[in-house]
């Protein structure tokens, strides 16, 4: 579908820009969303650092992922 899109008559290819947005987009959502958890965290157990607790939450929200993604297939 993008593939067809012409703009200007010098940029006729928009698929990788598209994608390339799409990406950093995803990317800073996830990082958002494990700061916020992580600080979350960090004052619910009342830790001084939170980059301590930052790698094993991380792994909680990708396993926690894996969860809602076999979830949302099961859906359909």
């Amino acid at each position: 579908m993008l593939r067809q899109i012409e703009i200007a008559n010098f940029l006729k290819n928009v698929d990788p820009f598209i994608f390339s947005l799409w990406i950093i987009s995803i990317f800073v959502k996830i990082s958002f969303c494990l700061f916020v958890f992580t600080i979350l965290f960090k004052k619910l157990v009342k830790i001084n650092d939170y980059r301590k607790v930052a790698p094993s939450m991380g792994l909680v929200l990708f396993g926690y992922t894996i969860i809602i993604s076999a979830n949302a297939s099961e859906m359909e």
